[in-house]
């Protein structure tokens, strides 16, 4: 067993025509609206602010998981 804390969540959210794969500790429901305004990312040059639409999610996380998926 690894000695990390698996209590985040690796999620998978739709801003316009770019998806976004990410982690969070915190609440979702707050990451999704940060990444919605493009707060707290690094957007492409023709990113467009608007609503995050939650594709997925995985429970019991760590941020090396993120990383994994990329």
């Amino acid at each position: 067993m690894s000695g990390y804390t698996h209590n985040g969540i690796v999620y998978f959210a739709k801003v316009g025509r770019y998806v976004k794969i990410g982690y969070t500790a915190g609440s979702l429901t707050t990451r999704l609206q940060q990444i919605g305004k493009g707060h707290r990312i690094i957007c492409p040059h023709d990113f467009e602010p608007g609503t995050a639409v939650l594709l997925h999610s995985i429970p019991r996380a760590v941020i090396r998981d993120e990383a994994r998926i990329h």
